[in-house]
């Protein structure tokens, strides 16, 4: 049964409480935000395309050429680091590209947060468990294999060498995430496709991961920033293990589509793509309880119902 995300989130924590999240008008990071401004705080929020959600204040801003000026206006008792481009795409020249926006914006806010001695949530992702065994859990050794991967990993070791040195500072890693609003991911994608009534090119679609509904996620990085211990690292997850092939034709489905316009084996699989990856959540739920989510069949048609809106308003 669904919950509110707000229910399991501290109100007296967070009222009056000034936060800024880098990345507030993307995906995780909009929902972030709603949830921080629900409970009471003053959020701000940074971006460079689309405006931030109601109740934020706005602040342009490209990382990590803006991140001290940023910091340093907003004055934040905490920043929530959510701003990072993602790309699975193999070349090197991705490892070039991805470099600014992950690795030295995060060293870069990491460095503003500690001038202006607020505690910072990195969030990280569920890719630096590339090329290990599910259930990834927060201690074991990593070994990512993408440069998506790499370069989140080394932005994690930005933070945590300056932990050394005075910063407050929390990981979040967490695992797939789709909901009302995502523009990029298989369940967009799916989405997509049967919005505009076109096939859909997979993979042979045996894969199995864990989907995270978007309500669970920013709940979650929520209550990790309520917690203190420098250093921290936490899995955010625990949705339905479902195969990708599976996910594509509950989409199809709800569309109305044939499933025949699923076109499975059309792609190859990433170099190094394995068929079972989800994380262990037990610290998580042990410290807060599983993550209240809506169930997937409601999530995966409320987020198709968002990409035909769009779809419709785009006409």
């Amino acid at each position: 049964m669904y919950r509110s995300p707000v229910r399991r989130v501290c109100t007296a924590f967070w009222t009056d409480k000034r936060v800024l999240v880098t990345g507030a008008s993307g995906f995780i990071g909009g929902a972030v935000a709603r949830i921080l401004a629900a409970a009471g705080a003053d959020v701000h929020g940074s971006g460079c395309t689309r405006p931030p959600p109601p109740n934020v204040v706005g602040h342009r801003a490209r990382l990590p050429e803006d991140a001290h000026a940023l910091v340093a206006e907003v004055a934040p008792a905490m920043v929530l680091h959510l701003a990072a481009p993602v790309s699975l795409k193999t070349a090197a020249a991705t490892d070039q590209a991805l470099q600014a926006g992950i690795v030295a914006a995060t060293a870069s806010v990491a460095e503003a947060a500690i001038r202006a001695s607020a505690h910072l949530v990195h969030i990280s992702s569920c890719a630096v468990y590339e090329g290990g065994q599910a259930p990834f859990e927060e201690g074991q050794a990593l070994h990512p294999l993408s440069p998506y991967g790499l370069l989140k990993l080394e932005a994690e070791h930005a933070v945590l060498e300056r932990v050394q040195h005075g910063l407050m500072g929390t990981i979040v890693r967490p695992f797939r995430t789709y909901g009302p609003g995502c523009r990029t991911g298989l369940v967009a994608e799916a989405c997509q496709a049967a919005a505009s009534d076109t096939p859909m090119k997979l993979t042979d679609g045996r894969q199995i991961r864990e989907w995270n509904h978007i309500d669970a996620i920013a709940t979650g990085i929520v209550c990790a920033a309520q917690e203190r211990p420098a250093g921290a690292v936490w899995n955010l997850g625990g949705g339905d293990r479902v195969s990708v092939a599976e996910i594509s034709r509950r989409i199809f489905a709800l569309a109305g589509r044939s499933l025949d316009d699923l076109q499975f084996g059309a792609q190859i699989r990433r170099p190094g793509e394995v068929d079972r990856f989800w994380g262990d959540h037990r610290r998580v739920e042990a410290r807060w309880g599983p993550l209240a989510s809506v169930d997937l069949h409601s999530g995966l048609r409320q987020t198709l119902a968002w990409h035909q809106d769009q779809r419709r308003s785009a006409r």
